[in-house]
């Protein structure tokens, strides 16, 4: 974001507070939007009130859809942190991710040799230009054994759709999502470079992630990518096979399911319905609402960084998003997101209540039904510190 664009920013600020009152933090403690604006724009900012505060931010955009002026808070908050990642002033919680990234390609520490290893025994073939779709796997789902099952599961649905797919494997290399959002802006860029090459190369022109993050990544800032591939999250193509009949939801699912809105697959791409209609499209299936739904979610504490946080507060959000969900009577919370996946199943262990609610991936639902019932192993849970339809980029 440049200069003139973030002056432009303080200087239509109204100072009403709304993103204040919309911001999740203040369900826990006091965080200002407003405030942060109003001292960066009269320069009077102390380093607690502006430089630390913008690294509590997890980047929900619960801000910008209510701002009466349109701002994009998030994006004001990601200029700050990229000025302190510029003079050396990074918390020590992003060392691991951001490092990791230069030297792996992912933020997890992961090998890249073990990419696929999720979908070992599902033969999914290598990319080639002939293939309808390069399917490109979300770090989280790579490396997270949350998230493994949902990744299988959507391979699964694919294969069973006969959509001609194929992937990169160990080419892949992280969408650079997590930098960009720690404000990490030359590792970013050289992601940005990295990918888009490969890809061009390659002679990809679709373009299907496992997580709305990588969707967001590559939709708003590959440029090089915007009239050369078509990007969509796996939920659009999902919603899409079972309309035409190419996926038929047979088997009985008799749970009461809550869905919980990814901040980067709705608020900040609009992908509200498809994931709803995949679970209405599920026999014996009840989908029942949270109080707080589509534009107005509640983050699970994930994005922006959050998941590597070691802020204790970061965590609660995840935590009173669950205890929302039991509210409603769900006995599932399902979601679409790798980072929702993890940051809910910390919460679910948190709270002790696993024998109550369990957290799936909308995918590993629509298969159980899909293959007539055949139920899906309960993820292994990851030690705490495991290092539109078409929409056109």
């Amino acid at each position: 974001m440049g200069r003139a664009t973030v002056g432009d920013i303080f200087l239509s600020c109204l100072q009403c507070g709304t993103c204040t009152g919309a911001c999740p933090w203040n369900l826990e403690a006091s965080y200002n939007p407003r405030r942060i604006l109003r001292e960066l724009s009269l320069n009077c900012g102390s380093d607690r009130s502006v430089d630390q505060a913008v690294w509590s931010c997890v980047t929900c955009n619960a801000c910008g859809v209510v701002c009466p002026r349109g701002i994009m808070i998030v994006d004001v908050m990601q200029a700050v942190r990229a000025l302190n990642v510029s003079t050396g002033k990074t918390p020590g919680y992003f060392k691991m991710p951001l490092d990791s990234l230069t030297q792996s390609g992912n933020p997890w520490g992961g090998e890249r040799t073990n990419r696929l290893q999720w979908a070992e025994g599902l033969d999914i073939p290598g990319f080639v230009p002939e293939h309808d779709y390069c399917l490109f796997t979300c770090c989280t789902t790579a490396y997270d054994p949350d998230s493994r099952q949902a990744g299988r599961a959507f391979a699964r649905l694919l294969q069973t759709a006969a959509v001609s797919f194929g992937t990169l494997g160990s080419r892949e290399t992280c969408c650079g999502d997590p930098a960009h959002k720690m404000g990490a802006t030359d590792g970013f860029a050289g992601l940005v470079r990295k990918n888009s090459e490969s890809l061009l190369k390659a002679g990809v022109h679709k373009l299907l992630t496992t997580s709305p993050h990588c969707l967001d990544a590559f939709k708003n800032h590959y440029p090089a990518l915007k009239d050369a591939v078509a990007s969509e999250h796996y939920t659009q193509l999902l919603d899409r096979l079972v309309a035409r009949g190419r996926l038929r939801p047979v088997g009985q699912v008799d749970r009461i399911v809550t869905f919980h809105d990814p901040c980067y697959l709705g608020r900040h791409n609009g992908i509200f319905e498809a994931p709803r209609r995949i679970l209405q499209s599920i026999p014996g299936l009840k989908l029942v609402e949270m109080p707080n739904n589509r534009q107005g979610s509640v983050c699970c504490g994930g994005g922006g960084g959050g998941a590597w946080s070691k802020d204790a507060l970061d965590q609660n959000f995840s935590v009173l998003r669950v205890q929302e969900a039991l509210g409603t009577g769900a006995e599932v919370i399902a979601t679409a997101c790798p980072y929702c996946i993890r940051m809910l199943n910390a919460a679910v262990g948190e709270l002790g209540v696993e024998d109550q609610i369990v957290v799936r991936d909308l995918a590993e639902l629509l298969w159980q039904s899909v293959s007539s019932g055949d139920d899906i192993k309960p993820a292994e849970h990851a030690e705490p510190g495991l290092e539109q339809e078409v929409c056109h980029v």
